[in-house]
């Protein structure tokens, strides 16, 4: 079946009711420069040559919407479990910016099972130590009812997508 792609998107919808702005981001990229210029490009921010250039413009976009618009950013990481070591280390730094006086922007990982392991390693025990909620829940059954109601909505709906 479809997994958790369908709880998740309740989020954009509460969020947006809420003031909020949610991107849901895609994974599969192999460096943390493309990660970035992904991210930038989802941002509304010129992508550059320079991992450093596109990680500073992504902090100074978090800090500006939550200071001087009062918006607060949510970026959905889906397929989390694929993100490599370099990415995970990048998001470590882009969630300690001002951790100390403000909360710029969350950050939601969304994966499989093996995700949670991969956050126990020793080198994303500091990523780790910033996770506020951590929640698992199990996607959908063979026969639910939830199932047989989702289904129909797959074909008739365009905007329910499956990951």
């Amino acid at each position: 079946m479809c997994g958790n792609a369908p709880k998740v998107q309740i989020l954009p919808q509460t969020l947006l009711t809420k003031g909020g702005i949610f991107r849901k981001h895609n994974t599969s990229v192999h460096s943390a420069a493309e990660f970035y210029r992904q991210l930038c490009v989802k941002l509304g921010l010129e992508a550059s040559q320079k991992k450093t250039v596109m990680f500073q413009r992504v902090q100074e976009y978090f800090y500006s919407m939550s200071t001087n618009k009062n918006v607060h950013c949510m970026v959905c990481l889906d397929e989390a479990q694929y993100l490599n070591s370099d990415i995970l280390r990048d998001l470590k730094m882009l969630c300690n910016f001002c951790m100390d006086s403000k909360n710029c922007f969350s950050l939601i990982l969304l994966g499989q099972p093996v995700l949670t392991s991969l956050m126990m390693r020793q080198p994303n025990e500091a990523l780790r130590r910033r996770i506020a909620v951590s929640y698992g829940f199990a996607g959908f059954s063979i026969c639910p009812k939830q199932t047989l109601g989702i289904v129909p909505k797959r074909y008739t709906n365009p905007t329910f997508t499956c990951f």
